[in-house]
């Protein structure tokens, strides 16, 4: 029988006690996810429909850390880690615990991104802007690819750079270099995105000539991948620089390696086109 006098459960189901006596004997375990959490799943694979809405009724009672230890092997069961699955009916009943958990439920695997992620920064810079938008990027690894695609990142990450300075974009130049291939097209999408008009850019009309030498800085001190740069080269001729030297510099590149072929010609993308009519804005400018 479970020592109701410690339980912060106050459920009369002894089914629901059985389980909190077990999450409470463990709880200090280092083991869960090898060990414990075996057990702990082919006990909730145990409960019935009404056993499971009295844990539902029950679970805002639990302390935040018992929540997160059930909760946890909920995730990986609905993951299919174990042997035993849930079906359908069980699986929407144990979801239903994620919204009576005291700060809300969040993935196991991402809880343990987030308290070591700091371990995998690669950054270098002291600079409180430019550590803001790769804390965007590091915190966001584990999001699923809609989240840049749609533009929610790639928006909060313009938003960030509407207020940098030219010395911020400089510092954000050099950390950039120390950071994982990914991390860097990540970031060369989002300057650019909303620019091809598809979707709506958050980049205030400010700091478009700004992003936009950033774009072409990286291409000709070669960080990052240059095909990437070029891509978004539509940016660049939107950008109104007046850098004709390093434009073209590009121009070449573009030319050595394949942009005059006629596929790229017909495409709507066409980098050299693009850098082209940036060249005769610059050219422009210079008169």
């Amino acid at each position: 029988m479970p020592e109701r006098l410690i339980s912060n459960s106050k459920s009369s189901n002894q089914n629901i006690l059985r389980i909190y006596s077990y999450v409470k004997k463990h709880i200090e375990s280092e083991t869960w996810e090898s060990k414990e959490n075996i057990k702990l799943h082919s006990l909730l694979m145990e409960l019935s429909e009404n056993d499971w809405n009295s844990l539902v009724a029950d679970f805002s009672n639990w302390s935040e850390l018992e929540q997160n230890i059930v909760s946890d092997c909920v995730a990986y069961g609905i993951d299919g880690v174990y042997e035993l699955k849930y079906a359908n009916e069980k699986r929407l009943l144990a979801q239903k615990l994620y919204s009576r958990m005291q700060n809300g439920f969040s993935h196991p695997e991402i809880k343990k991104w987030k308290k070591k992620y700091k371990v995998h920064s690669k950054t270098k810079s002291q600079n409180p802007r430019v550590l803001y938008v790769y804390d965007i990027l590091l915190k966001n690894e584990y999001r699923d690819s809609d989240y840049w695609a749609l533009g929610g990142g790639s928006q909060e990450i313009q938003n960030k750079l509407n207020s940098f300075s030219d010395k911020d974009w400089e510092d954000l130049k050099q950390d950039i270099i120390n950071w994982s291939d990914d991390d860097r097209d990540i970031l060369i999408e989002s300057v650019a995105f909303g620019f091809d008009r598809m979707f709506t850019p958050y980049l205030k009309n400010e700091m478009i000539s700004r992003a936009g030498k950033f774009l072409l800085d990286l291409f000709i001190l070669n960080i990052g991948d240059r095909n990437e740069i070029v891509y978004f080269s539509f940016f660049i001729a939107q950008s109104d620089l007046n850098s004709l030297r390093d434009l073209e510099t590009l121009r070449k590149w573009l030319e050595a390696n394949g942009y005059e072929n006629e596929n790229w010609q017909k495409s709507e993308i066409n980098p050299l086109k693009n850098v082209e009519e940036a060249i005769k804005k610059a050219s422009r400018q210079q008169r």
